[in-house]
């Protein structure tokens, strides 16, 4: 007996059963299974066994099956089954016979030939339990006789026995061969069934995976689609913001300008007004003083009407000069105005053409609107009037229309 854990376990058991090899405690499961199987044939042979080697032997074995069960749990070395099963099967004296020694096949020969009590009979006297004191009955005694000496069982009861194990035989592998035909059926059915269900499940998959992928490819074009139109619009926003540069850039520099020239006119009205009421006044002052300081003397009275012609003349051209700085004023203003709406404007034109607001015929209404004339300088009608005595005169006594 020799071996370990890690190795196959070799029992030597004699001319009782040979060698045994043990490679795991599945195998020896399967051993002390075997033993318990081909002893059966010793249940109820009491009556014909007075000495107990029925109970002895399905005891022994029963408990052969726990201790391996026990130290496999316990998960002992593989050492310890051959512990055991030696024990039981290789000790002189209270040995077990292992079922394929020749005392066991003579044992089943009995058996056969006779009746199971009678080779439990047979095996107590094997083991020594036997007292022959008691007495013998011919049948207990014939199977002793055929026991220790088999070549003296007749030639006819060995062909029977030979018939019966050819039978018994035949019946084992008919039943094996039927019990493969079986397992291969239900093998193939469960084969079948397998196949079944994987290509249906293969089926399914590929329908989701399929449905999935179109719904996917659906989506990616759509994006695909969106991109190429954010492109486009991206596109065309920029031709148009490259078109509308140059004009964007004018109108704010123009602003800019007016901004400067209106700055500048608010200041000249804001010199000039005041100075020019203060002349205005010092050249009335002036005369009044001069007409006063010679009250003594007696002055012409077309005199007067000069001074009064001169001084009238004075305020008609003071006030037409504030007027043409005013409307200088307005129209750098509404200028500077316009310029700074039509930059605004188009600025909105390029947001709308971005988020695809505005139509065609919408978009050539804001272009006309965006490249409209604009007024610029002073009206026809700004020119210096008539300063002269007769054309106030005229002026004067025309009827009002």
């Amino acid at each position: 007996m020799k071996g370990d854990t890690m190795e196959a376990v070799r029992i030597d058991l004699g001319d009782n059963g040979g060698t045994v090899v043990l490679r795991s405690w599945d195998d020896a499961r399967s051993f002390a299974r075997a033993e318990v199987e081909a002893w059966k044939w010793l249940s109820n042979t009491a009556a014909f066994d007075p000495y107990g080697t029925e109970v002895e032997v399905q005891q022994r074995l029963r408990q052969l099956q726990t201790d391996i069960e026990l130290n496999a749990q316990q998960s002992q070395p593989l050492t310890s089954a051959a512990s055991i099963i030696a024990s039981a099967f290789a000790v002189p004296g209270e040995r077990l016979l292992h079922h394929t020694s020749d005392e066991a096949e003579r044992l089943r020969a009995i058996a056969h030939l006779s009746n199971p009590g009678l080779a439990a009979f047979a095996y107590s006297m094997h083991r020594g339990r036997v007292n022959f004191r008691q007495g013998l009955s011919g049948e207990q005694f014939t199977a002793l006789i055929q026991f220790a000496a088999p070549a003296l069982i007749p030639p006819e009861n060995l062909a029977a026995r030979l018939r019966a194990e050819r039978a018994n035989t035949r019946e084992h592998l008919r039943s094996e061969v039927a019990k493969l035909v079986e397992a291969e059926r239900s093998r193939q059915v469960q084969w079948e069934e397998l196949v079944a269900g994987t290509v249906t499940k293969g089926r399914t998959l590929t329908l989701k995976h399929l449905a999935k992928w179109k719904k996917r490819e659906k989506l990616q074009r759509a994006v695909e689609r969106q991109a190429i139109q954010d492109l486009s619009d991206v596109k065309a926003t920029y031709t148009e913001h490259m078109k509308l540069k140059a004009p964007v850039e004018y109108w704010q520099d123009k602003s800019i300008r007016h901004a400067a020239a209106e700055e500048k006119s608010i200041e000249r009205l804001k010199w000039y007004f005041p100075l020019a009421v203060i002349g205005f006044a010092a050249a009335f002052g002036a005369t009044s003083l001069i007409l006063l300081g010679n009250a003594s003397v007696k002055v012409p009275t077309p005199v007067y009407f000069i001074l009064s012609a001169g001084l009238g003349s004075l305020g008609a051209l003071a006030f037409w000069i504030g007027r043409l700085l005013t409307r200088l004023y307005l129209s750098e203003h509404h200028l500077r105005k316009d310029a700074e709406e039509r930059a605004v404007m188009t600025s909105t034109y390029l947001a709308l053409t971005l988020e695809q607001a505005a139509s065609d015929q919408e978009r050539q209404i804001i272009l006309s609107a965006l490249f409209r004339s604009s007024a610029d300088g002073i009206v026809k009608d700004d020119g210096p009037g008539d300063v002269n005595l007769a054309g106030l005169l005229a002026r004067i006594g025309s009827p009002t229309r």
